[in-house]
């Protein structure tokens, strides 16, 4: 953790979270680095916390509806290429030669196809929850948006101190000790209730 920028371990964190690293290796990791593992378990549960939050967002959403949409074309793709040399085998074995079937091909195709498909089925009602919010340009928000945030008496993202002698919550669900900062519980993901002032 540097003077300058004590958030480095949960951006580091966070990225490696990302990058598939398990929970357990990164308390070893920054446990050597010489970080506290109260401290790294606490960063590790805002960042799962922020992840979740993201996966709600519209953005998360126009992201995946992009990424089924090029697993539909690259299923498809496979599936007509596996189809199309298959035919072509076929008819130069037309005099009692043989001929591939490219099963592979044309299975993970439509397999993959069937993927994207539900994929976008699922998450485009998701970018139409708030059509307000489809003014988004990939992370940048539209020039209403913005003066209408400026021109605001309150701000529209309350600010999140971080403060060491508050009184936890716990989880309704599992009960879980969760931190004040955390807006989902990092044992079983239920929401937070907020039942009065810490």
């Amino acid at each position: 953790m540097t003077e300058n920028n004590p958030d480095e371990p949960l951006q580091q964190i966070l990225q490696l979270i990302l990058n598939g690293r398990d929970d357990k290796s990164l308390v070893k990791e920054f446990k050597n680095k010489g970080i506290p593992e109260e401290l790294v378990r606490q960063y590790l549960a805002v960042a799962h916390s922020i992840i979740e939050e993201y996966k709600n967002t519209p953005e998360y959403a126009q992201a995946m509806v992009k990424a089924s949409i090029k697993k539909m074309i690259t299923g498809a793709l496979w599936a007509i290429g596996g189809g199309i040399v298959t035919a072509l085998t076929y008819s130069s074995a037309g005099d009692g030669g043989t001929y591939v079937v490219f099963w592979g091909a044309i299975i993970f195709g439509i397999y993959d196809i069937l993927r994207g498909l539900f994929g976008w089925i699922k998450y485009s009602s998701k970018t139409s929850i708030s059509p307000r919010l489809m003014n988004f340009d990939i992370g940048m928000p539209s020039a209403p948006l913005i003066e209408r945030i400026e021109n605001s008496e309150t701000t529209p993202f309350p600010e999140t101190h971080f403060n060491p002698n508050h009184r936890p919550y716990f989880c309704t669900k599992c009960g879980k000790k969760i931190e004040e900062y955390i807006r989902y519980c990092p044992g079983c993901g239920t929401e937070k209730l907020f039942l009065g002032t810490s």
